[in-house]
C-alpha cells in the first residue's frame, strides 16, 4: 500500500500551515520548480509499502534534521557521505531494474517509487509546462536530483518534459505505462494436450499349469524339551543399548539432522571474513531472550548470503548487550565484522 513520507523539520515556514513530517497516506503540497527557489525541505517520498516508508522515515528523517540548514551543495556532500543513507540505498538496491523519480514540478513535488505514480501525479497539474520528472536507476541519485539546481547533469535515465520535449515526454510515458500493462496481464492458458492414443492390449498368453510337488516326508519329532526361539536377541534391552530385530531385510538408516557450517563454499557473505574469531556456544538456560530480527535485518542477511549459524550469533549477541557500541564490540570479537557493517545492522535493528 502505498504510503506518504515527509522528512525535515517541524517548525519549517515553507507552507502556510507548515508540512507536518511523518508517514501518511496522503500527500502534503509544496512548491517546486527548477532551479527552485526553495529548501529542498520539507522533502515529501512516495514509496510503493508501508515497509519501505518506515525505512525511509528511520533513516532519513534524523539526517535530515541535522542538515536542515545546509545549502545545496552542503547537502549533496552530506548525501554522498553519510553512511545511513548509503545503507538505505544499498538495501532498495537489492531489487532489480527499479526506478525512482525526482518530480520537480507536478500537482505534488517529490520522490517517487512508482513511474505510474509520478505520470498520474504529473497529470493532475493543470498547466503543461509545470510538468517535469527525472528517474534514476538508483535511490540516492534521486535524493540528490530532489535538492540540485540543475537535476538534468546527474546523468538521468530518462527526463519527462513535455512543455519542451512533447515526444520524447510521449515516448517515455509509454514505456512506463506498457510496463505496468505487461505485469498486469494474465499469462495465456497453454494450449491443451492432445489426447494419446489408444494402444491395444496385447493378447494374454496361455500359462500351462504346474506340475504338481510331492509332499515332502514328515521330519522325525525334536527330542529337546522346547524349541529354541526363531528371533532371540543376543542381550537383552536397556536403556542404553537397544536391540532391534528385522525379519524381512530392510537396512535400518539414521539420518542425523542438518547442522549449519562455515564450509568455504561457492556462496560466501559479503563485507565480513570467511572465518569466525570465536567458536560458537551452545544456548544455556542462562542465555538471554532472544530478539526476532525484522524483515529488512533478514533480507539483508539473505541478500549478503550470511549463513544461518551467523545470523544465530546475531540474534544471541543482542540477546546480551545493552546499546550500539556493546553490540559493535561484540560483532567484532565474536563475527569480524567491520564498524561500519555493524553499526548499520544496529540501525536496521532497531528500525523494527
Amino acid at each position: 500500500m502505498r504510503r506518504f513520507v515527509c522528512i525535515g523539520s517541524p517548525e519549517n515556514t515553507l507552507t502556510s500551515p507548515p508540512m507536518v513530517p511523518g508517514i501518511s497516506e496522503s500527500a502534503q503540497w509544496r512548491p517546486g520548480g527548477i532551479p527552485g527557489h526553495t529548501s529542498p525541505f520539507p522533502m515529501n517520498i512516495v514509496c510503493s509499502t508501508s515497509d519501505e516508508a518506515q525505512q525511509v522515515w528511520t533513516l532519513m528523517q534524523p539526517w535530515a534534521l541535522e542538515t536542515v540548514n545546509q545549502n545545496c551543495d552542503q547537502l549533496i556532500t552530506s548525501v554522498q557521505q553519510d553512511a545511513r543513507l548509503h545503507g538505505l540505498n544499498e538495501l532498495f538496491g537489492r531489487v532489480a531494474n527499479c526506478k525512482y523519480w525526482a518530480v520537480r514540478l507536478g500537482s505534488t513535488v517529490g520522490l517517487y517509487f512508482s513511474g505510474v505514480d509520478a505520470m498520474q501525479n504529473m497529470d493532475a497539474s493543470s498547466v503543461v509546462r509545470f510538468r517535469r520528472a527525472l528517474s534514476f536507476d538508483n535511490f540516492l541519485s534521486a535524493v540528490i536530483a530532489m535538492i540540485s539546481t540543475n537535476p538534468a547533469t546527474l546523468g538521468p535515465l530518462e527526463d519527462y518534459w513535455p512543455a519542451k520535449h512533447p515526444v520524447q515526454a510521449q515516448e517515455i510515458r509509454e514505456a512506463v505505462m506498457a510496463h505496468v500493462d505487461n505485469l498486469s496481464s494474465p499469462s495465456p492458458a497453454p494450449a491443451p494436450a492432445p489426447a494419446p492414443t489408444p494402444i491395444p492390449a496385447p493378447a494374454p498368453t496361455p500359462i500351462p499349469a504346474p506340475a504338481p510337488v510331492p509332499a515332502p516326508a514328515p521330519e522325525p519329532a525334536s527330542t529337546s524339551a522346547s524349541a529354541p526361539s526363531l528371533l532371540a536377541p543376543s542381550q537383552p534391552a536397556t536403556q542404553d543399548h537397544v536391540t532391534f530385530v528385522n525379519i524381512s531385510p530392510v537396512i535400518e538408516k539414521a539420518v542425523l539432522p542438518s547442522i549449519p557450517t562455515r564450509s568455504g563454499g561457492a556462496h560466501s557473505r559479503q563485507g565480513t571474513p570467511s572465518t569466525r574469531r570465536v567458536a560458537p556456544d551452545s544456548c544455556t538456560p542462562s542465555c538471554g531472550i532472544r530478539r526476532e530480527l525484522n524483515y529488512f535485518t533478514r533480507h539483508y542477511f539473505q541478500a549478503h548470503n550470511w549463513e544461518e549459524i551467523d545470523i544465530y550469533e546475531v540474534e544471541d549477541i543482542l540477546s546480551r548487550v545493552q546499546g550500539s557500541d556493546e553490540f559493535v564490540d561484540e560483532m567484532a570479537h565474536v563475527l569480524d565484522t567491520t564498524e561500519s557493517i555493524s553499526r548499520f545492522l544496529w540501525i536496521l535493528i532497531q528500525g523494527r
